[in-house]
C-alpha cells in the first residue's frame, strides 16, 4: 500500500460528485424561487425557463468541483479561503450578466429581470461554499 499526501483526500469523482449534488441542491431551490416570484410578481420573461434555470444551477456546480479539485492541488494551506475567492469573484462577474442582457436586448423590465436573477445567482454560489465546504474539508 502506497502512502498518500496530506492534502490528496479526494479524488477528482468526489469534487465532481460534490458539485453535481450542489447543483441539484441550487437547482431546486433557484425552480422553488423561479415559481413564487413569477406567481406573485406575474413576471415572465422568454429568455428564463425552467430548464435554463436548471442548467444554470447545474454547470457552476460542475466547474466549481472542478476548480475545487484544482486549487485543492495547488494550493496546500488555505485552499478554501482562496476557492471562496475564486466563488465570490465569478459571482460577482455573472451579476452583471442581466445588466448587459438587458442593454442588448428588449427586456420587458430591467428591475424584475435584476430582482429575479440576483438572489439565483447567490443561491448557487451559497449552496455550492457550503456543501463543498461540509462534504470536502
Amino acid at each position: 500500500m502506497e502512502p498518500k499526501a496530506n492534502y490528496l483526500k479526494h479524488s477528482l469523482s468526489n469534487y465532481l460528485t460534490t458539485g453535481l449534488y450542489s447543483g441539484i441542491i441550487a437547482a431546486v431551490l433557484n425552480l422553488l424561487y423561479f415559481f413564487l416570484y413569477d406567481s406573485y410578481a406575474n413576471y415572465s420573461v422568454e429568455m428564463i425557463s425552467g430548464y435554463r434555470i436548471v442548467i444554470g444551477s447545474l454547470m457552476p456546480g460542475i466547474f466549481a468541483g472542478i476548480i475545487y479539485f484544482i486549487v485543492e492541488r495547488i494550493v496546500k494551506k488555505n485552499a478554501f479561503k482562496m476557492y471562496t475567492t475564486f466563488i465570490i469573484l465569478g459571482t460577482l462577474i455573472s451579476l452583471l450578466g442581466p445588466y448587459v442582457v438587458s442593454l442588448s436586448e428588449t427586456v420587458p423590465d430591467p428591475l424584475a429581470l435584476y430582482i429575479l436573477t440576483f438572489p439565483m445567482q447567490i443561491i448557487v454560489a451559497a449552496v455550492i461554499l457550503i456543501m463543498m465546504k461540509v462534504s470536502l474539508s
